[in-house]
């Protein structure tokens, strides 16, 4: 066996077979006895023939580092092609199969068998390491590499850093996409983001006309965060708009830096739209409807957590969505979860500029100006490692006031709550009947749906929730002790001093 290179491609050729490769092909009439005895030990030779060439396919696909098998469902080959693994239809490897086997079994059968012998004898792509953190973006002339510095503990945000470097691509990577970026550097070498750049589109026609400063670098962490691909924070993107603000657009500017962006309808993300999902490593839901009612998926896959995935026209399996979620939608969403860590499980960025709409304006930083996305991003990825993700209330105060919105919309007595400014304090003492009562009488003024107002029991539930915490106890003589809640509320009387 030796190696071939033609172009820029190397190519495994086998010099000799097997001696049976090499014979004739007999020709003549129809055969005497004698001859037919010789049609027997032909029929031998083809079949030695046939096999011989399996072995030796299934020997060179065995050694081939050009090769990855992706294991799933259907395997599929993927070779490599210069800076990537690039997969490999069926008909192209039984193309490739049936022009390398010799006459005369040069047939689509024999073509298949060494098609299939690949998909089960190729070197298999590794698992990923959601854990390392140390990842690559595969571009068209190299690779920048991820090196973190310092570790994570526990309960402590950001404390870390990273930088960049600037390497040849490299098969171990194992990537199977590339980022249509070249960049003019020498391999081996430091790479430095840029902040900003003079006259570029992405940042003074598009950010700066959409965000304040402070909102873009808001979003600019999650979207650097979203390069990883553990899910440790188990955090999602919503954002929020009356339309034409520009919110979807810098979704699609990020998923080209992406290794694959998968759009699914809140609809069916219960449904099969998981089985997509689970293989994305970006998922876009636009459009979403004023009411989620599968807040408990949503949940978990924030979380990566285990769940049973619908697979069309099979069985479900078990697995986990380890893709970062954003949700653009024009309305403030009505959630089935009447508690705050909901609210708390998404950054929040609220889009209030309207902007001049300009159809040229995406198409030409994609064809142009990616690179300045790809430095945004990795930017705000080194902001996360120095500072974590921000808080609601490390946020913008467009932030702040939509989550507001959204404690207003889903939990009544969360949004009671703020507008009556309750406060925990373990010093006062205020009547349960009392604090119901104006949260009854708050919820006709605001013309609430009797859907979303809650009886006694379950408005304490959700009071709790809101507040963390309270101390409850009774006050009074004996036969007419009245549940209390340590609550200070201004318009409502400190019973505590009161004798009764």
């Amino acid at each position: 066996m030796r190696r071939e290179v033609r172009g820029s491609r190397t190519i495994n050729c086998i010099s000799i077979l097997h001696p049976f490769l090499r014979s004739a092909r007999p020709v003549g009439e129809r055969p005497t006895k004698g001859e037919f005895m010789y049609g027997r030990e032909r029929h031998h030779e083809i079949l030695s023939k046939q096999m011989a060439a399996e072995s030796v396919w299934k020997s060179f696909v065995e050694q081939d580092e050009d090769v990855r098998i992706l294991k799933g469902k259907k395997r599929t080959i993927h070779r490599w092609d210069t800076n990537h693994f690039r997969i490999v239809e069926e008909d192209d490897e039984m193309e490739a199969a049936i022009k390398w086997l010799p006459d005369p079994i040069a047939k689509p059968s024999n073509a298949k068998a060494c098609s299939d012998t690949t998909k089960l004898v190729g070197r298999k792509f590794k698992p990923i390491d959601r854990q390392n953190e140390n990842i690559v973006l595969p571009l068209e002339n190299g690779y920048i590499r991820v090196i973190v510095e310092g570790s994570r503990t526990a309960g402590v945000r950001g404390g870390r850093t990273c930088r960049f470097e600037w390497v040849k691509p490299d098969r171990e990577a194992e990537k199977t996409h590339a980022i249509p970026i070249e960049i003019d550097q020498e391999h081996g070498t430091e790479y430095h983001p840029r902040q900003t750049v003079a006259g570029s589109r992405f940042h003074e026609d598009y950010l700066a006309t959409s965000l304040s400063e402070e909102e873009a670098r808001y979003i600019q962490t999650f979207f650097g965060y979203s390069l990883l691909d553990h899910n440790n924070e188990q955090i999602g993107l919503f954002q929020y708009g009356n339309g034409g603000e520009g919110k979807s657009t810098i979704v699609n500017l990020c998923s080209c830096i992406h290794r694959k962006t998968v759009p699914v309808s809140m609809k069916k993300l219960g449904d099969f739209g998981l089985a997509t999902a689970s293989q994305a490593s970006l998922i876009f839901v636009d459009d979403a409807p004023a009411t989620w009612d599968n807040a408990d998926v949503m949940k978990s896959v924030l979380s990566a957590g285990l769940m049973a995935i619908d697979v069309k026209h099979s069985d479900a399996i078990e697995g986990r969505v380890y893709g970062k979620m954003v949700v653009c939608g024009n309305e403030v969403p009505y959630v089935n979860d009447a508690s705050n860590g909901w609210q708390r499980r998404w950054m929040l960025a609220k889009w209030t500029n309207q902007v001049t709409k300009d159809p040229s304006l995406e198409p030409h930083i994609v064809s142009h100006e990616l690179r300045h996305v790809m430095d945004w991003m990795l930017l705000g990825l080194k902001r996360y490692f120095e500072h974590g993700l921000p808080t609601i209330e490390e946020g913008p105060v467009s932030t702040q006031e939509l989550f507001a919105e959204l404690v207003s919309a889903n939990n009544t007595a969360a949004a009671w709550a703020i507008h009556a400014g309750a406060e925990v304090d373990d010093g006062v003492r205020t009547e349960k009947k009392a604090i119901y009562e104006a949260y009854r009488l708050w919820g006709e003024e605001m013309e609430k749906s009797p859907k979303s107002m809650k009886d006694m029991p379950r408005f304490f539930i959700a009071l709790k929730q809101h507040l963390k915490h309270f101390d409850e106890s009774k006050l009074g003589t004996r036969g007419e002790r009245k549940p209390c809640v340590g609550i200070r509320i201004p318009d409502i009387p400190n019973v505590a001093a009161r004798p009764f």
